[in-house]
């Protein structure tokens, strides 16, 4: 599997915001069928690995998978980063395939949350 992030993704305190992830065939660079996969996605503090966000906190979901782009989108809802130290964070993407194998990406300083716009 391969996976195209976005670029760094800057959030305003408070502000709604959709990330993307798209996923491919490593090998034929088709997009996967993701809807059938298991999605864990989480946002830790990139000094110390501590979990700051993830799918399991209020506000935070996977609103659309499109299996003919292998497209993923997660919507972090308004007010979802209230209260989270203004800096860089690392985001980290779990897949789980029917087959039950996982794949695990980590990218360090790809979400940035800034002062209250």
């Amino acid at each position: 599997m391969r996976l195209d992030i976005n670029g760094t993704v800057v959030v305003p305190e408070g502000d709604a915001k959709i990330i993307q992830f798209v996923l491919e065939d490593q090998d034929s660079g088709d997009p996967l069928e993701v809807s059938t996969f298991d999605i864990n996605w989480k946002l830790q503090d990139t000094r110390t690995r501590e979990d700051i966000l993830s799918l399991d906190d209020d506000g935070i979901s996977v609103i659309f998978t499109d299996d003919s782009e292998g497209l993923i989108q997660i919507k972090l809802n308004t007010n979802s980063t209230n209260g989270l130290k203004k800096t860089d964070y690392r985001e980290v993407l779990q897949i789980t395939d029917d087959s039950g194998d996982r794949t695990t990406w980590v990218g360090d300083s790809t979400f940035i949350l800034t002062e209250d716009g």
